[in-house]
C-alpha cells in the first residue's frame, strides 16, 4: 500500500473537487480508487456536478451528441467522463431517445458486428440462417453464444460472403480437419462471431446448440425457398446420374441429408410445389435422406436456385447447368 502524504491528500481532495475522476486520480497517485474516495470522504469534498457547479441539467444540443456518441460506439463510461457526469446519467439521456442499451457481450465489443443482420427476413438472412441450419453450429460461451460456420478451403470464398453478410471484422481462420473416410488430414476454413442477440433470433429460426439430430425449422422459415437453397447448399447434393443400363438417359436427382424432423419439412415444402412427388425419407447412418429425380428434382431446383442472389457458387453452377439441359 502506497503512503501518501498530508500535502498529496490536499492533492487528492483538490482534484476530486475540480471534476477530476477517481479512477485517474488513483491511477495518478499509484493508489485503489477506493483509497481516493475514503481520502474525499476524510475531507468532507463535494464534487459539483457540472463544470460551473449547475446541476446536470443538459442543453438540446448535448443530449444530441450523447446519443450520436453512443450509437457510434462510444462506451456510457466515457461519455459521462467527457461531460463530466454521474456513470448513469448517459443511459437516462438514451432512455429519452428509447434506445436500448447494449448488454455486457456488445459492450466489450472490439471488432464490427452487425447484430441486427437476421432481424428482418430477406433473401439474404433466410438463405444463411438455412446455410447454419445446416453447416453452421450455435456454442454457449459463459453469458453469450458463439456462432460457427466451417468449411472445406475449397468454399472459403463462401465464408467470405458470410462475413460480408454479418459486416464483420473477424478473421476467417484456415486449419485443418479430419473427414470421415479420408485418412489424410483436410484443410477447412471457418469464421467465429460472439453475439447472444444473433444467436436468440436464430433460434426463434430453428438454430439451436446442439441441433445435429433435432434440427427443425421454426414455422417463419419452413416455407421460404432462399431459407431451403441454403440447407440445399450445406447439406444437399444435386447433379446427373448415369443409369446402369445401356442406352438409358442420364437423369437430375436431387438429395438432402440431415435430421428427420427437417428432412420431412423439406418433403413437405417440395410437396407444396409438386403434389405428385412419392417419396419418402430413409435412414442413412445417424441420420435420414430425401433423394428425388428427373422431373420432381428439376421443379424443386428451378423453385430453389431460379432467379436468386445469393448462392454456394458451385452448386448454382450445377443447378444452371441442369436447368439448361431438362
Amino acid at each position: 500500500m502506497v503512503k501518501l502524504s498530508h500535502e498529496q491528500w490536499r492533492q487528492i481532495a483538490a482534484k476530486f473537487s475540480s471534476g477530476e475522476t477517481s479512477p485517474n486520480i488513483a491511477k495518478e497517485f499509484g493508489v485503489t480508487a477506493s483509497r481516493v474516495c475514503q481520502i474525499v470522504k476524510r475531507f468532507k469534498v463535494k464534487r459539483p456536478r457540472r463544470e460551473t457547479g449547475q446541476s446536470y441539467k443538459l442543453t438540446a444540443k448535448e443530449y444530441k451528441e450523447i446519443k450520436e456518441l453512443y450509437l457510434s460506439g462510444v462506451n456510457g463510461r466515457e461519455i459521462a467522463k467527457r461531460y463530466k457526469l454521474a456513470s448513469a446519467e448517459p443511459y437516462r439521456v438514451l432512455r429519452r431517445f428509447n434506445i436500448k442499451s447494449r448488454g455486457p457481450s456488445e459492450a466489450r465489443r472490439k471488432l464490427p458486428l452487425n447484430e441486427n443482420a437476421f432481424d428482418r427476413i430477406t433473401e439474404q438472412s433466410a438463405y444463411w440462417a438455412g446455410f447454419l441450419m445446416a453447416d453452421g453450429s450455435i456454442k454457449r460461451k459463459g453469458g453469450s453464444y458463439q456462432i460457427c460456420l466451417g468449411l472445406a478451403i475449397k468454399d472459403k470464398e463462401h465464408i467470405e460472403k458470410f462475413k460480408q453478410f454479418l459486416k464483420c471484422g473477424h478473421k476467417i481462420r484456415l486449419h485443418h480437419y479430419k473427414k470421415d473416410g479420408f485418412l489424410n488430414p483436410m484443410m477447412g476454413a471457418s469464421i467465429v462471431v460472439q453475439s447472444k442477440k444473433i444467436a436468440d433470433r436464430l433460434a426463434t429460426y430453428g438454430i439451436v446448440p446442439n441441433k445435429t439430430f433435432i434440427a427443425k425449422a421454426g414455422n417463419i422459415m419452413k416455407n421460404n425457398r432462399h431459407f431451403w437453397r441454403g440447407v440445399i447448399d450445406g447439406d444437399g447434393h444435386l447433379g446427373l446420374v448415369n443409369p446402369s443400363r445401356r442406352n438409358r438417359k442420364q437423369y437430375a436427382q436431387l438429395t438432402l441429408v440431415g435430421a428427420l424432423p427437417l428432412v420431412k419439412q423439406f418433403l413437405q415444402f417440395c410437396k407444396s410445389r409438386n403434389p405428385n412427388i412419392k417419396v419418402n425419407p430413409r435412414p442413412k447412418e445417424n441420420s435420414f435422406s430425401v433423394a428425388f429425380s428427373a422431373g420432381s428434382a428439376m421443379k424443386i431446383i428451378n423453385v430453389l436456385y431460379r432467379h436468386c442472389s445469393v448462392f454456394l457458387h458451385r452448386k448454382k453452377e450445377t443447378a444452371d447447368t441442369l436447368l439448361t439441359i431438362f
